[in-house]
Protein backbone atom coordinates (compact mmCIF):
# COMPACT_ATOMS: atom_id res chain seq x y z
CA UNK A 1 0.00 0.00 0.00
CA UNK A 2 1.45 3.44 -1.17
CA UNK A 3 0.96 6.55 0.83
CA UNK A 4 0.64 9.77 -1.32
CA UNK A 5 1.51 13.01 0.43
CA UNK A 6 -1.30 15.42 0.48
CA UNK A 7 -1.23 18.32 -2.02
CA UNK A 8 -0.74 21.66 -0.51
CA UNK A 9 -1.20 23.73 -3.84
CA UNK A 10 2.31 25.33 -3.61
CA UNK A 11 5.18 24.50 -6.14
CA UNK A 12 8.45 23.15 -4.94
CA UNK A 13 10.80 26.13 -4.24
CA UNK A 14 13.85 24.31 -5.54
CA UNK A 15 12.18 23.65 -8.88
CA UNK A 16 11.10 27.24 -9.19
CA UNK A 17 14.59 28.51 -8.46
CA UNK A 18 16.04 26.22 -11.09
CA UNK A 19 13.52 27.41 -13.65
CA UNK A 20 14.28 31.05 -12.89
CA UNK A 21 18.00 30.46 -13.12
CA UNK A 22 17.58 28.85 -16.56
CA UNK A 23 15.36 31.72 -17.67
CA UNK A 24 17.82 34.35 -16.48
CA UNK A 25 20.65 32.50 -18.20
CA UNK A 26 18.77 32.45 -21.52
CA UNK A 27 17.94 36.13 -21.20
CA UNK A 28 21.56 36.95 -20.34
CA UNK A 29 22.80 35.00 -23.37
CA UNK A 30 20.26 36.74 -25.59
CA UNK A 31 21.24 40.13 -24.23
CA UNK A 32 24.95 39.42 -24.70
CA UNK A 33 24.30 38.20 -28.24
CA UNK A 34 22.24 41.32 -28.96
CA UNK A 35 24.94 43.52 -27.53
CA UNK A 36 27.57 41.72 -29.58
CA UNK A 37 25.48 42.15 -32.72
CA UNK A 38 24.87 45.80 -31.94
CA UNK A 39 28.52 46.39 -31.17
CA UNK A 40 29.59 44.65 -34.37
CA UNK A 41 27.08 46.68 -36.40
CA UNK A 42 28.19 49.92 -34.78
CA UNK A 43 31.84 49.04 -35.43
CA UNK A 44 31.12 48.14 -39.04
CA UNK A 45 29.15 51.35 -39.48
CA UNK A 46 31.97 53.35 -37.92
CA UNK A 47 34.56 51.68 -40.13
CA UNK A 48 32.43 52.32 -43.20
CA UNK A 49 32.02 55.96 -42.24
CA UNK A 50 35.78 56.26 -41.72
CA UNK A 51 36.45 54.72 -45.11
CA UNK A 52 34.01 57.14 -46.73
CA UNK A 53 35.64 60.01 -44.90
CA UNK A 54 39.06 58.88 -46.13
CA UNK A 55 37.82 58.56 -49.72
CA UNK A 56 36.36 62.06 -49.55
CA UNK A 57 39.56 63.40 -47.98
CA UNK A 58 41.69 61.79 -50.71
CA UNK A 59 39.39 63.20 -53.41
CA UNK A 60 39.73 66.64 -51.84
CA UNK A 61 43.51 66.29 -51.62
CA UNK A 62 43.66 65.22 -55.28
CA UNK A 63 42.07 68.54 -56.27
CA UNK A 64 44.37 70.84 -54.31
CA UNK A 65 46.05 72.31 -57.39
CA UNK A 66 49.03 71.45 -59.58
CA UNK A 67 51.65 71.25 -56.81
CA UNK A 68 52.25 67.58 -55.86
CA UNK A 69 53.88 68.62 -52.57
CA UNK A 70 50.58 70.08 -51.34
CA UNK A 71 48.21 67.44 -52.71
CA UNK A 72 50.32 64.40 -51.81
CA UNK A 73 51.25 65.88 -48.43
CA UNK A 74 47.57 66.09 -47.50
CA UNK A 75 46.90 62.58 -48.86
CA UNK A 76 49.76 61.14 -46.76
CA UNK A 77 48.38 62.79 -43.64
CA UNK A 78 44.91 61.37 -44.22
CA UNK A 79 46.07 57.82 -44.94
CA UNK A 80 48.43 57.78 -41.95
CA UNK A 81 45.64 59.04 -39.69
CA UNK A 82 43.28 56.32 -40.97
CA UNK A 83 45.72 53.41 -40.86
CA UNK A 84 47.74 54.43 -37.83
CA UNK A 85 50.96 53.97 -39.82
CA UNK A 86 53.31 56.78 -38.76
CA UNK A 87 55.48 57.39 -41.85
CA UNK A 88 54.44 58.14 -45.46
CA UNK A 89 56.53 58.94 -48.54
CA UNK A 90 55.92 59.64 -52.27
CA UNK A 91 58.13 58.54 -55.17
CA UNK A 92 57.66 60.18 -58.58
CA UNK A 93 59.27 59.69 -61.97
CA UNK A 94 62.48 61.53 -62.75
CA UNK A 95 61.70 64.42 -65.12
CA UNK A 96 64.87 63.68 -67.09
CA UNK A 97 64.40 59.89 -67.18
CA UNK A 98 60.74 58.71 -67.12
CA UNK A 99 61.81 55.10 -66.51
CA UNK A 100 63.14 55.78 -62.99
CA UNK A 101 61.30 56.51 -59.76
CA UNK A 102 62.96 58.92 -57.34
CA UNK A 103 62.04 60.53 -54.06
CA UNK A 104 59.72 63.50 -54.52
CA UNK A 105 60.80 64.95 -51.18
CA UNK A 106 57.20 64.71 -49.93
CA UNK A 107 57.08 62.98 -46.52
CA UNK A 108 54.76 62.66 -43.57
CA UNK A 109 55.92 61.88 -40.03
CA UNK A 110 59.59 61.62 -40.96
CA UNK A 111 60.91 64.72 -39.19
CA UNK A 112 62.17 62.84 -36.14
CA UNK A 113 66.00 62.60 -35.91
CA UNK A 114 66.08 58.80 -35.75
CA UNK A 115 64.43 58.64 -39.21
CA UNK A 116 67.22 60.66 -40.84
CA UNK A 117 69.11 57.56 -42.16
CA UNK A 118 66.01 56.31 -43.98
CA UNK A 119 65.20 59.72 -45.42
CA UNK A 120 68.78 60.17 -46.66
CA UNK A 121 68.85 56.70 -48.22
CA UNK A 122 65.52 57.35 -49.96
CA UNK A 123 66.79 60.67 -51.34
CA UNK A 124 69.85 59.08 -53.00
CA UNK A 125 68.35 55.97 -54.57
CA UNK A 126 66.44 55.42 -57.81
CA UNK A 127 63.99 52.62 -58.53
CA UNK A 128 63.40 50.92 -61.84
CA UNK A 129 60.68 48.39 -62.59
CA UNK A 130 60.83 45.50 -60.14
CA UNK A 131 63.55 47.01 -57.92
CA UNK A 132 62.65 47.80 -54.31
CA UNK A 133 59.16 48.40 -52.95
CA UNK A 134 58.36 51.24 -55.43
CA UNK A 135 59.76 49.17 -58.32
CA UNK A 136 57.58 46.19 -57.38
CA UNK A 137 54.51 48.45 -57.37
CA UNK A 138 55.58 49.85 -60.75
CA UNK A 139 55.87 46.34 -62.20
CA UNK A 140 52.62 45.05 -60.67
CA UNK A 141 50.62 48.29 -61.15
CA UNK A 142 48.99 47.39 -57.83
CA UNK A 143 49.66 47.60 -54.11
CA UNK A 144 52.47 45.55 -52.51
CA UNK A 145 52.77 44.64 -48.82
CA UNK A 146 56.07 43.78 -47.07
CA UNK A 147 55.71 42.32 -43.58
CA UNK A 148 59.28 43.21 -42.53
CA UNK A 149 61.37 45.37 -44.85
CA UNK A 150 64.56 44.71 -42.88
CA UNK A 151 64.35 41.03 -43.90
CA UNK A 152 63.23 41.65 -47.50
CA UNK A 153 66.02 40.85 -50.04
CA UNK A 154 64.45 43.15 -52.63
CA UNK A 155 64.53 46.25 -50.43
CA UNK A 156 67.71 48.32 -51.07
CA UNK A 157 66.99 50.55 -48.06
CA UNK A 158 66.75 47.67 -45.59
CA UNK A 159 69.85 48.70 -43.58
CA UNK A 160 68.70 52.33 -43.32
CA UNK A 161 65.19 51.19 -42.37
CA UNK A 162 66.61 49.06 -39.55
CA UNK A 163 68.71 51.96 -38.26
CA UNK A 164 65.60 54.16 -38.30
CA UNK A 165 63.42 51.61 -36.49
CA UNK A 166 61.10 50.87 -39.43
CA UNK A 167 59.97 47.35 -40.30
CA UNK A 168 56.49 46.96 -41.80
CA UNK A 169 55.76 48.59 -45.17
CA UNK A 170 53.23 48.75 -47.96
CA UNK A 171 52.86 50.87 -51.10
CA UNK A 172 50.29 51.47 -53.83
CA UNK A 173 50.34 53.28 -57.21
CA UNK A 174 48.77 56.58 -58.24
CA UNK A 175 47.33 55.58 -61.61
CA UNK A 176 46.73 57.61 -64.76
CA UNK A 177 44.47 55.21 -66.58
CA UNK A 178 46.58 52.04 -66.61
CA UNK A 179 49.87 53.92 -66.27
CA UNK A 180 51.66 54.32 -62.95
CA UNK A 181 52.18 58.02 -62.29
CA UNK A 182 53.67 57.81 -58.80
CA UNK A 183 54.11 55.39 -55.88
CA UNK A 184 52.94 56.18 -52.33
CA UNK A 185 54.58 54.10 -49.58
CA UNK A 186 53.96 53.80 -45.82
CA UNK A 187 56.04 52.36 -42.98
CA UNK A 188 55.39 51.00 -39.50
CA UNK A 189 57.73 50.51 -36.54
CA UNK A 190 56.81 46.84 -36.15
CA UNK A 191 56.39 43.93 -38.52
CA UNK A 192 52.77 43.78 -39.65
CA UNK A 193 51.16 40.82 -41.44
CA UNK A 194 49.47 41.69 -44.74
CA UNK A 195 46.01 43.24 -44.52
CA UNK A 196 44.35 42.48 -47.88
CA UNK A 197 41.22 44.47 -47.01
CA UNK A 198 43.25 47.62 -46.22
CA UNK A 199 45.44 47.18 -49.29
CA UNK A 200 42.42 46.73 -51.53
CA UNK A 201 40.77 49.86 -50.16
CA UNK A 202 43.95 51.90 -50.58
CA UNK A 203 44.40 50.60 -54.13
CA UNK A 204 41.01 52.03 -55.06
CA UNK A 205 42.26 55.51 -54.22
CA UNK A 206 45.11 55.30 -56.72
CA UNK A 207 43.04 56.66 -59.61
CA UNK A 208 42.10 59.76 -57.61
CA UNK A 209 45.72 60.51 -56.70
CA UNK A 210 46.72 59.89 -60.32
CA UNK A 211 45.03 63.20 -61.18
CA UNK A 212 47.68 64.97 -59.10
CA UNK A 213 50.45 63.56 -61.29
CA UNK A 214 48.49 64.18 -64.48
CA UNK A 215 48.02 67.87 -63.63
CA UNK A 216 51.68 68.15 -62.66
CA UNK A 217 52.78 66.68 -66.00
CA UNK A 218 50.40 68.90 -67.94
CA UNK A 219 51.63 71.98 -66.07
CA UNK A 220 55.25 70.97 -66.70
CA UNK A 221 54.60 70.41 -70.42
CA UNK A 222 52.87 73.79 -70.54
CA UNK A 223 55.85 75.47 -68.86
CA UNK A 224 58.24 73.82 -71.33
CA UNK A 225 56.00 74.79 -74.26
CA UNK A 226 55.75 78.36 -73.00
CA UNK A 227 59.53 78.52 -72.59
CA UNK A 228 59.96 77.26 -76.17
CA UNK A 229 57.44 79.81 -77.43
CA UNK A 230 59.23 82.55 -75.50
CA UNK A 231 62.52 81.50 -77.08
CA UNK A 232 60.98 81.37 -80.55
CA UNK A 233 59.36 84.76 -80.00
CA UNK A 234 62.68 86.24 -78.91
CA UNK A 235 64.36 84.75 -81.98
CA UNK A 236 61.58 86.06 -84.21
CA UNK A 237 61.90 89.50 -82.64
CA UNK A 238 65.65 89.39 -83.24
CA UNK A 239 65.13 88.36 -86.85
CA UNK A 240 62.49 91.05 -87.27
CA UNK A 241 64.80 93.70 -85.86
CA UNK A 242 67.65 92.44 -88.06
CA UNK A 243 65.35 92.52 -91.11
CA UNK A 244 64.19 96.03 -90.26
CA UNK A 245 67.79 97.14 -89.79
CA UNK A 246 68.72 95.55 -93.14
CA UNK A 247 65.72 97.22 -94.77
CA UNK A 248 66.72 100.59 -93.34
CA UNK A 249 70.28 100.03 -94.54
CA UNK A 250 68.95 99.12 -97.98
CA UNK A 251 66.77 102.20 -98.12
CA UNK A 252 69.67 104.38 -96.99
CA UNK A 253 71.91 102.76 -99.58
CA UNK A 254 69.39 103.31 -102.34
CA UNK A 255 68.85 106.91 -101.29
CA UNK A 256 72.58 107.64 -101.13
CA UNK A 257 73.30 105.76 -104.36
CA UNK A 258 70.46 107.50 -106.19
CA UNK A 259 71.72 110.86 -105.00
CA UNK A 260 75.27 110.05 -106.02
CA UNK A 261 74.17 108.84 -109.45
CA UNK A 262 71.87 111.81 -109.96
CA UNK A 263 74.75 114.32 -109.64
CA UNK A 264 76.87 113.06 -112.57
CA UNK A 265 73.74 112.25 -114.57
CA UNK A 266 72.58 115.85 -114.32
CA UNK A 267 76.01 116.85 -115.58
CA UNK A 268 75.65 114.47 -118.55
CA UNK A 269 72.22 115.89 -119.32
CA UNK A 270 73.53 119.41 -119.06
CA UNK A 271 76.37 118.64 -121.43
CA UNK A 272 73.95 116.92 -123.81
CA UNK A 273 71.69 120.00 -123.75
CA UNK A 274 74.69 122.15 -124.53
CA UNK A 275 75.75 119.81 -127.32
CA UNK A 276 72.27 120.05 -128.78
CA UNK A 277 72.88 123.75 -129.44
CA UNK A 278 76.05 122.99 -131.42
CA UNK A 279 76.05 122.54 -135.19
CA UNK A 280 75.62 118.77 -135.56
CA UNK A 281 74.67 116.49 -138.38
CA UNK A 282 71.22 114.94 -138.43
CA UNK A 283 72.61 111.59 -137.25
CA UNK A 284 74.51 113.29 -134.44
CA UNK A 285 71.36 115.16 -133.34
CA UNK A 286 69.49 111.87 -133.25
CA UNK A 287 72.16 110.29 -131.10
CA UNK A 288 72.27 113.30 -128.80
CA UNK A 289 68.49 113.28 -128.48
CA UNK A 290 68.75 109.63 -127.54
CA UNK A 291 71.27 110.50 -124.83
CA UNK A 292 68.94 113.19 -123.48
CA UNK A 293 65.91 110.87 -123.53
CA UNK A 294 67.87 108.07 -121.87
CA UNK A 295 69.19 110.40 -119.20
CA UNK A 296 65.73 111.76 -118.43
CA UNK A 297 64.40 108.21 -118.28
CA UNK A 298 67.20 107.28 -115.88
CA UNK A 299 66.24 110.20 -113.64
CA UNK A 300 62.67 108.93 -113.53
CA UNK A 301 63.94 105.44 -112.72
CA UNK A 302 65.96 106.90 -109.88
CA UNK A 303 62.79 108.53 -108.58
CA UNK A 304 61.09 105.13 -108.77
CA UNK A 305 63.91 103.61 -106.74
CA UNK A 306 63.44 106.27 -104.08
CA UNK A 307 59.71 105.45 -104.08
CA UNK A 308 60.46 101.89 -102.88
CA UNK A 309 60.57 103.02 -99.28
CA UNK A 310 57.16 104.62 -99.73
CA UNK A 311 55.81 101.42 -101.31
CA UNK A 312 57.08 99.30 -98.39
CA UNK A 313 55.36 101.71 -95.98
CA UNK A 314 52.13 101.58 -98.05
CA UNK A 315 52.49 105.29 -98.66
CA UNK A 316 53.19 105.28 -102.39
CA UNK A 317 50.94 107.48 -104.52
CA UNK A 318 50.60 107.73 -108.26
CA UNK A 319 51.98 110.90 -109.85
CA UNK A 320 49.31 111.49 -112.43
CA UNK A 321 49.95 113.73 -115.40
CA UNK A 322 48.84 114.13 -119.00
CA UNK A 323 51.45 113.02 -121.52
CA UNK A 324 51.72 111.91 -125.16
CA UNK A 325 51.84 108.13 -125.21
CA UNK A 326 52.91 108.05 -128.86
CA UNK A 327 55.83 110.32 -128.14
CA UNK A 328 56.75 108.20 -125.16
CA UNK A 329 56.73 105.02 -127.24
CA UNK A 330 58.78 106.70 -129.96
CA UNK A 331 61.34 107.85 -127.39
CA UNK A 332 61.69 104.37 -125.87
CA UNK A 333 62.09 102.74 -129.28
CA UNK A 334 64.62 105.38 -130.27
CA UNK A 335 66.64 104.66 -127.11
CA UNK A 336 66.71 100.91 -127.66
CA UNK A 337 67.15 100.94 -131.45
CA UNK A 338 70.99 101.28 -131.34
CA UNK A 339 71.20 98.34 -128.93
CA UNK A 340 68.87 96.34 -131.18
CA UNK A 341 71.12 97.02 -134.15
CA UNK A 342 74.12 95.76 -132.19
CA UNK A 343 72.18 92.59 -131.49
CA UNK A 344 71.18 92.40 -135.20
CA UNK A 345 67.51 92.74 -134.28
CA UNK A 346 65.01 94.80 -136.23
CA UNK A 347 63.11 96.78 -133.59
CA UNK A 348 59.95 98.34 -135.01
CA UNK A 349 57.03 100.21 -133.42
CA UNK A 350 53.52 99.55 -134.70
CA UNK A 351 50.92 102.03 -133.36
CA UNK A 352 48.29 101.48 -136.00
CA UNK A 353 45.83 100.16 -133.39
CA UNK A 354 46.54 102.91 -130.87
CA UNK A 355 43.38 105.03 -130.90
CA UNK A 356 44.53 107.81 -128.54
CA UNK A 357 47.47 110.17 -128.28
CA UNK A 358 47.41 111.57 -124.78
CA UNK A 359 46.63 109.71 -121.57
CA UNK A 360 46.49 110.63 -117.88
CA UNK A 361 48.66 108.27 -115.91
CA UNK A 362 51.85 108.03 -113.88
CA UNK A 363 54.33 108.69 -116.66
CA UNK A 364 57.28 107.18 -114.79
CA UNK A 365 55.45 103.92 -114.06
CA UNK A 366 54.24 103.55 -117.64
CA UNK A 367 57.69 104.26 -118.98
CA UNK A 368 59.29 101.79 -116.54
CA UNK A 369 56.80 99.09 -117.53
CA UNK A 370 57.44 99.57 -121.24
CA UNK A 371 61.20 99.54 -120.78
CA UNK A 372 60.94 96.34 -118.74
CA UNK A 373 58.87 94.70 -121.49
CA UNK A 374 61.64 95.40 -124.01
CA UNK A 375 64.73 94.86 -121.86
CA UNK A 376 63.77 92.02 -119.47
CA UNK A 377 66.17 89.12 -120.16
CA UNK A 378 63.46 86.46 -119.92
CA UNK A 379 61.44 87.75 -122.87
CA UNK A 380 63.49 90.41 -124.59
CA UNK A 381 65.36 89.93 -127.84
CA UNK A 382 67.79 92.60 -126.57
CA UNK A 383 69.42 90.51 -123.84
CA UNK A 384 73.19 90.28 -123.90
CA UNK A 385 74.58 86.98 -125.21
CA UNK A 386 76.57 84.89 -122.76
CA UNK A 387 80.31 84.91 -123.11
CA UNK A 388 81.44 82.46 -125.72
CA UNK A 389 77.96 81.84 -127.09
CA UNK A 390 76.96 82.46 -130.67
CA UNK A 391 75.07 85.67 -131.47
CA UNK A 392 71.28 85.42 -131.48
CA UNK A 393 69.59 84.76 -134.78
CA UNK A 394 68.37 87.71 -136.78
CA UNK A 395 64.72 88.27 -135.94
CA UNK A 396 62.14 90.91 -136.64
CA UNK A 397 60.35 92.28 -133.62
CA UNK A 398 57.60 94.79 -133.39
CA UNK A 399 56.18 96.67 -130.42
CA UNK A 400 52.50 97.39 -130.71
CA UNK A 401 49.69 98.45 -128.42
Amino acid sequence: MTIVPPRTGQPDPAIQIARLERRFAREREARLAAEAIAESGILALYQQQERLRLVQAIATAANLGDDPAIAFGEALREVCAFTGWPVGHVCMFDDDDPSRLVSSGVWYGADEPHLAPFREASAHITFTSGVGLPGQVLAAKAGVWVEDVTLEPNFPRALAAGRSGLRGGFAFPALIGEEVGAVIEFFQRSAIPPDPELLDMINQMGAQLGRVVERYRNARRLRIHNAELTTLYAEAQGQKEAAEAANRAKSNFLAVTSHEVRTPLNAVLGLSEALKREPLTVAQHELNDGVLASGQMLLRLLDAVLDMSRIEANQATARLSDFDIRAKLDAIIAIWTPRAREMEVNLRLDTSRLDLDRIRQDEGRVEQTLVNLISTPSNSPLRTPRSGSSPPPRTSNSVSR
